[in-house]
């Protein structure tokens, strides 16, 4: 017994699908249904069998998993039940018969031939023989048969072989190139040479729209490699706000950088572009990828009470890199403490107090100590999986939640999907 699902509205592809035990849905490229929606995750959620019974369950997608209009975790699927993923909404049956055996036609692989379906050889073979001057001899039947049974076959097959092209390609589909930016990250790469997902070699631009009730400022979180000192610059408006660092010997570095409120639009499309520095004739390799937007309010109150309160989460913050080591939490509360005294300090009326600049190099240290502290647990895991040993690689996933107990951090992100691949 099997399943199948068709498509009622959106961008997944192909009119259905036929299944015989489980589908994972989701936007990347092997998942067995492709969901081609900004709004789906990569993983987003599976389709597995119990028994007789199916089940609908959700990868911890960032957008969540409607079943027939209701959120949904886990649920069990019955004729006809909605699934609602992104902007898709698919259709679930059960089929009678396997997949395999409901398919119109099937290629024979221990004889490439193809079958359609029983008796149907033996009818071809009856007509050919009617149609067949039987005085000619056994030789002349023999030839004209093994002819006429090669060209149905090669015929039979390139067509097969046809359909089965167009539908990897239609399945496979890469999805819509981003245009937007916002608070989920965009997984797909950007930029020019081997990896890149949206080849870009002069740059690419996205729009961030700002609906703030106050002053605002807006954080870009990215990730980026081949990059050398002053290739790409970055610009918000028309006005260049930094440069992308140069590679560190660490590649899952993540990187930060600020647009200031004076530089955002309020109400309107801000054009936020990443824009290759160097000459055309020059075009060396670069890529951007886990690229989000971050929207942060800046608190209303006097500079005095401003200053007070940074110095306080700044003290904070130190406490707690000093004690880094004595509970598994205190970098992360230490990077985030000393994250609010630079924030705090980013409402602080110019000139700025010597200690905006001493929150944010301190910030950016506890920021790369977690990234390098990310990188050990996830080479952890990665080796449990090399080696199938599940119950170390759950054992280090639980520890990343320890380190990592809020989900400001992409760590924590990474981790819920390695726990997704384990499930």
């Amino acid at each position: 017994m099997g399943f199948k699902l068709t498509i009622d509205r959106g961008p997944a592809s192909g009119p259905q699908r036929l299944f015989d035990r489980g589908a994972i849905i989701g936007r990347a490229s092997g998942c067995d249904l492709i969901v081609d929606d900004a709004s789906a995750s990569r993983r987003h959620a599976r389709i597995y069998r119990e028994g007789p019974r199916y089940f609908l369950e959700d990868l911890a997608s960032s957008n969540g998993t409607k079943l027939n209009g209701s959120a949904a975790q886990k649920a069990q699927l019955s004729d006809g039940d909605a699934i609602a993923i992104g902007a898709a909404v698919l259709r679930f049956w059960v089929e009678n018969g396997s997949a395999r055996e409901a398919a119109a036609v099937v290629l024979d692989e221990s004889s490439t031939r193809i079958l359609s379906g029983p008796g149907g050889s033996e009818r071809q073979r009856s007509a050919v023989l009617e149609s067949t001057d039987l005085q000619a001899g056994r030789a002349k039947i023999r030839r004209r048969t093994a002819i006429v049974a090669c060209a149905g076959a090669g015929l039979a097959l390139l067509l097969l072989l046809a359909v089965s092209a167009t539908a990897r390609r239609g399945w496979s589909a890469a999805a819509p190139e981003p245009e937007t930016l916002g608070p989920v990250p965009i997984e797909e790469s950007f930029g020019v040479g081997d990896g890149v997902t949206y080849p870009r070699p002069d740059g690419k631009a996205f729009e961030l729209e700002l609906h703030a009730p106050g002053r605002a400022l807006a954080i870009l979180h990215f990730h980026s490699r081949d990059i050398s000192p002053g290739q790409v610059r970055v610009s918000a408006n028309g006005a260049q706000v930094g440069m992308v660092p140069a590679d560190a010997v660490n590649t899952d570095l993540s990187h930060q950088i600020r647009i200031g409120p004076d530089l955002l639009k309020r109400g309107e499309k801000n054009r936020i572009a990443f824009e290759s520095a160097r000459d055309r004739s020059q075009r060396q390799k670069w890529r951007i990828w886990n690229l989000w937007a971050e929207i942060v309010m800046l608190p209303e109150m006097p500079p005095e009470q401003l200053l007070r309160e940074a110095h306080a989460s700044f003290r904070r913050g130190q406490q707690n890199l000093e004690h880094r080591d004595v509970g598994a939490a205190n970098r992360y509360l230490a990077w985030k403490e000393f994250r609010a005294s630079w924030l705090t300090l980013e409402a602080h009326p110019d000139p700025k107090p010597d200690l905006y600049l001493l929150a944010r190099d301190r910030l950016q240290e506890a920021q790369q100590e977690l990234d390098r502290l990310c990188s050990r647990l996830m080479l952890e895991i990665h080796r449990a999986q090399q080696v199938k040993d599940w119950r170390a690689a759950r054992a280090t996933l639980d520890q990343v939640k320890l380190y990592f107990p809020g989900s400001d951090q992409q760590c924590a992100h990474r981790a819920e999907q390695k726990r997704a691949e384990l499930d």
